[in-house]
């Protein structure tokens, strides 16, 4: 039996995500991600703004839902725009094309979705908005540069690495928001810990299992 590189098994990953189609793929130093430009560009920054939301909190009050709902909903048009011009035959996709209408959709969705759910979750913490900031900015540029760099193996396993915990951390904050309304104290309060405990380990055994199954 062969020996598996990083790469098969992000591969092996990634074909349960995305169709993963080589004309439609980015590849780095001759290797291609494991997931499609604009899947790429989705999870990418859907998991930065996950992330970054949870270094700054979330702000307090309804009307904090217009701004990142607009977004999102800025971003899905834009990538359903992109997507049906090249369609209809109006414009030619490009894999840069695909990765930069990506990016604003999972930046869009992950900000909604953070600032949905993020005060049921993490309750209301003070927000820490240069942290998140300061993280949003310095990861999405360095990935931004390892895609549009210059071509660099290593960029492509960090990059198809990344592109996969975006996926992942989106799955378990899902998972997350389900059970926190199941899951709660008495005074209907998630149990964060209890909820946490949970979804870790089922997140680490669902990529173990994809990862096993496709190969």
């Amino acid at each position: 039996m062969p020996r598996m590189g990083a790469s098969d098994v992000q591969m092996a990953l990634g074909w349960w995500i995305c169709h993963q189609d080589p004309s439609r793929s980015l590849s780095l130093g001759g290797v291609i991600l494991p997931l499609c430009a604009r899947c790429s560009g989705i999870y990418l920054f859907l998991g930065i703004c996950l992330w970054a939301g949870l270094l700054a909190g979330r702000p307090s009050g309804s009307r904090s839902l217009a701004i990142p709902a607009a977004a999102a909903a800025a971003g899905c048009a834009a990538l359903l725009g992109q997507w049906t011009g090249a369609q209809l035959g109006l414009w030619t996709s490009t894999p840069l094309s695909r990765v930069l209408t990506g990016i604003v959709c999972g930046g869009g969705i992950g900000w909604l979705l953070h600032t949905a759910f993020g005060l049921r979750l993490l309750g209301r913490q003070q927000r820490r908005w240069p942290a998140a900031v300061a993280f949003g900015a310095s990861s999405g540029g360095f990935l931004l540069l390892l895609l549009l760099g210059p071509p660099w193996t290593p960029a492509a396993h960090f990059v198809g690495a990344a592109s996969l915990a975006g996926f992942f951390s989106t799955g378990a904050w899902i998972q997350a928001i389900l059970l926190s309304f199941v899951i709660t104290d008495r005074d209907g309060s998630p149990r964060r810990l209890i909820i946490a405990a949970i979804v870790i380990p089922v997140v680490i055994l669902e990529a173990v299992a994809m990862s096993v199954i496709r190969i």
